[in-house]
């Protein structure tokens, strides 16, 4: 085989440098213009001919903008949940860029790890967050320990970026953005000599270690305020329970005010996302959520025949076409076995252990695969969503 035919097949797996640049480029001048971000990549330029994996932690919904525009011009391939694979504009651009490997969240996909050799043969740079999803609470989230087989399979040195603010900017619940700065700081964690001859365990250990974070203990201890509209509403979907008068789905926003509508417990979100009038049982936010999992963990220890079931109705599309038809009402059930839903019929049932915590949409839907479909329920009362999530993470734990 001659040399050029080789280059061909070898660029085939990577990203198209020029449509990346073009296209990344102009939101990197975006992002210079209307958000506040902070980024030392200083220990980039070592790593600038040295194929790498960046390794994110995941607070924000803008984390892959934020991560690609603080490394850029530098090159990525990054891994994304298929779930958030769209039609139209944003789907046009990236098979230009063709810098997004697809995978299944919480599986082991086979698909994507050839894709991911490929491209560390070739030479290109990967970047992911092990976090798999974005944080609910402002606090890390779990990080599987496949990450370690997946490094150490690929064979590449590791460089971590920590993001500050990135949560803050913009919560996964919430329904408007915030202004305040963001933080992002590149850092070396596993050297290629590293990667090889360190311990698995130890390994992802440093991992777990280093993307630890609290985003509303930074925020108030940095001095960094967040200012928007709005702040409060679609906190709801998360803190569903009122610590007050110990009841479920009984909270509700308003702009910036949580309330709840049973007992009449009310605070002010601030600028800092602390409760102007905290309750003991839950000072801050991830408090608040902590103390919901404590609930949840307690009723689910004391019941040998615990379960949980959610009402709404369900959509059905092939995995990858994203087509989704109304299949009408169906019932989502929990337990200590698995996951199952039916109408009439069981559509379709997965081990617990399948499913180490649950894809979802705050206000939106669960979602699930199996081989051939994706399946998102959307629940009649969308405060269930977190609770369901909760149960999922506890079985599991």
């Amino acid at each position: 085989m001659n040399k050029s035919k080789t280059k061909t097949e070898n660029r085939r797996n990577l990203p198209r440098k020029f449509a990346y640049w073009f296209f990344f480029g102009l939101y990197a001048l975006y992002a210079k213009i209307f958000y506040r971000i902070k980024k030392d990549n200083s220990v980039l330029k070592k790593y600038k001919r040295i194929p790498h994996i960046v390794l994110s932690n995941h607070g924000g919904v803008n984390d892959v903008m934020y991560l690609i525009k603080s490394a850029f011009p530098g090159v990525y391939t990054m891994v994304a949940t298929l779930n958030m694979k769209r039609n139209g504009m944003l789907d046009f651009m990236l098979k230009l860029t063709r810098n997004v490997v697809w995978r299944r969240q919480f599986s082991m996909d086979i698909k994507c790890l050839r894709q991911l050799s490929e491209i560390a043969k070739n030479g290109g740079n990967i970047a992911l967050f092990p976090e798999g999803r974005t944080s609910i609470a402002g606090r890390e989230t779990l990080i599987q320990p496949s990450i370690v087989k997946l490094i150490k399979f690929l064979k590449l040195p590791v460089i971590g970026a920590r993001m500050e603010g990135n949560y803050m900017a913009i919560p996964r619940w919430a329904n408007a953005q915030r202004s305040g700065l963001v933080n992002v700081k590149f850092f070396e964690l596993f050297t290629a000599e590293e990667v090889e001859k360190t311990d698995a365990d130890e390994m992802y250990k440093k991992i777990v270690s280093e993307f630890k974070y609290d985003e509303y203990k930074t925020a108030y201890d940095n001095n960094r305020k967040y200012k928007g509209v709005l702040v409060a509403e679609g906190l709801q979907n998360v803190l569903y329970r009122c610590p007050g008068c110990q009841k479920d789905y009984v909270t509700a926003t308003e702009d910036n005010k949580l309330y709840c509508k049973e007992c009449g417990y009310s605070t002010i979100i601030d600028d800092y996302g602390r409760f102007s009038n905290p309750l003991t049982d839950a000072p801050t936010i991830p408090d608040w959520y902590d103390y919901e999992r404590e609930v949840l963990k307690k009723e689910i220890g004391s019941k040998k025949d615990f379960s949980f079931t959610v009402e709404g109705t369900l959509q059905v599309s092939k995995a990858e076409d994203f087509n989704f038809t109304d299949k009408g009402k169906v019932t989502l059930s929990i337990d200590k076995n698995g996951i199952v839903c039916k109408n009439e019929n069981i559509i379709f049932e997965q081990n617990i252990k399948q499913n180490p915590a649950v894809m979802f949409k705050d206000n939106q839907f669960i979602a699930f695969y199996d081989d051939e479909n994706m399946y998102k329920i959307f629940p009649d009362n969308k405060q269930t969503i977190i609770k369901f999530d909760l149960i999922c993470q506890l079985l599991n734990s």
